[in-house]
């Protein structure tokens, strides 16, 4: 990209307690190449007066804006302050409070995002960064494209990575119920998905920090018997039991003017279909088109369908 063009971003940061690695990640964020970035930090709630005190000091920044809320939430807090960004930047970017922007991420995701139409949303793998600062390998792409039929059952889109244009900023804040929204970064691909392009990046251009306090942790195991424990463990979480199918309805509600018929009809076979009886469930199972990234999950997450496990 050329310098004389830069783009503009906003960046949207939810903090929650500790500010150990918030440094490194503001600078990372503020020494992009070749963009013009504002970052827009909404603390949810933070009991850790430390972490106050270092926000504070940012107070009076050009390029930083602050807000101080109750806790709502990673969801809610992410996509309220999304919803309070100006509309008029170019591009819109999530980040996490732990991690670390290689210089080149906004320009290069901007320079790919250039080349389609909106509504756009890039994302990519993420290199690995341990508490100790030891580099691991990268996550693993997704087997399969990504596509409104996995968006229904699977997010592959990791936040912090998430670059987007203003459109998809105008669909993923518009009124909705939040609470029955998994996370802000699967309501994205959702709406990208459906409505517009997605961006796959196999390259890494950030440091993903996974320690303990990690609200949502990055999953790079491949393993058969460990993939199938995860699934499970998933699945059958009393907390996530009827999240996704909650999500979808809400999904298709709150763009029920907008949607495809012929998606919005797929949505309400699945949602609806839940409640009847195992013998529907099961054709409704073998004909679905939705799917997981990995087979094995995928059958299990239809046998759970079918056996009303959710």
């Amino acid at each position: 990209m050329h310098p004389s063009v830069k783009k503009s971003v906003a960046v949207v940061l939810s903090t929650f307690n500790g500010q150990k690695f918030l440094p490194e990640l503001i600078n990372s964020v503020l020494n992009q190449n070749n963009v013009n970035v504002s970052i827009y930090i909404r603390d949810d709630g933070s009991t850790d007066t430390s972490i106050i005190s270092f926000l504070k000091r940012y107070e009076k920044s050009e390029h930083i804006h602050i807000t101080y809320g109750q806790n709502i939430g990673v969801t809610k807090s992410f996509l309220c302050t999304l919803s309070d960004v100006p509309d008029n930047y170019d591009y819109y970017a999530f980040c996490d409070q732990d991690d670390i922007w290689l210089p080149e991420k906004l320009e290069h995701a901007i320079a790919l995002l250039e080349k389609k139409t909106s509504p756009k949303l890039y994302c990519s793998t993420q290199y690995i960064l341990s508490e100790n600062h030891k580099l691991n390998n990268a996550t693993p792409p997704p087997k399969r494209a990504p596509s409104f039929n996995n968006a229904m059952v699977e997010n592959v889109v990791t936040g912090c990575t998430a670059v987007f244009d203003k459109s998809i900023k105008r669909l993923a804040t518009k009124p909705t119920s939040r609470e029955k929204i998994i996370l802000h970064d699967w309501w994205l691909y959702l709406v990208a998905s459906h409505f517009g392009n997605i961006i796959f990046d196999d390259a890494p251009h950030i440091l993903y920090r996974q320690h303990n306090q990690n609200l949502v942790g990055a999953n790079t195991n491949t393993a058969f018997i460990t993939t199938a424990r995860a699934v499970l463990r998933n699945l059958f979480s009393p907390k996530k039991r009827l999240c996704w199918l909650e999500q979808l309805s809400n999904f298709s509600y709150t763009f029920s003017d907008e949607l495809d018929p012929s998606q919005a009809n797929k949505i309400a076979i699945i949602v609806e279909g839940y409640n009847k009886g195992i013998i529907d469930r099961i054709k409704i199972s073998l004909t679905a088109s939705y799917y997981r990234q990995k087979k094995l999950e995928t059958f299990l997450f239809k046998l759970s369908y079918c056996l009303g496990l959710f």
